[in-house]
């Protein structure tokens, strides 16, 4: 997604985050941090906070750009206060071994971590936020 739009924005730079394993091309101008999907890790943590304190780091009238995709909610995955990684990971593996659904899923995660819920998009503020989503599931938006 970043790839597409860098010809259309140059200059350019943020945080982009991955799954770990395929082999990603730099993205000059952007941090690369690869995460774990679909059990968060602590790299999931650390891409979080990234993006997090990237998105308040933005200065009034800027535009953050958000560049969503499936598997986010695990791969940026800071857990909520009083939540230690540990515990939403367990959280994650028992819905999984329940047989969840993504969209059940999604509803248990926003609430167990920092960027759910549309959270991301409202650190940036004073800054513009604009959030482009490609989703995983049929009919979330």
């Amino acid at each position: 997604m970043v790839q597409a739009l860098r010809p259309h924005l140059p200059g350019a730079q943020g945080v982009v985050v991955v799954p770990r394993g395929p082999v990603y091309a730099p993205l000059p101008g952007f941090s690369l941090i690869e995460a774990g999907h679909p059990i968060p890790d602590a790299n999931s943590v650390g891409a979080g906070e990234a993006l997090l304190d990237h998105a308040r780091s933005a200065q009034a009238g800027s535009l953050v750009l958000v560049l969503l995709s499936g598997g986010g909610s695990a791969l940026g995955a800071c857990p909520v206060e009083g939540l230690a990684l540990p515990d939403l990971q367990q959280t994650v593996q028992v819905l999984l071994r329940g047989g969840a659904d993504i969209a059940s899923m999604n509803v248990v995660r926003k609430h167990l971590i920092r960027l759910g819920g549309g959270q991301l998009a409202a650190a940036p503020e004073p800054a513009h936020c604009l959030t482009l989503v490609i989703s995983d599931v049929v009919g979330e938006l």
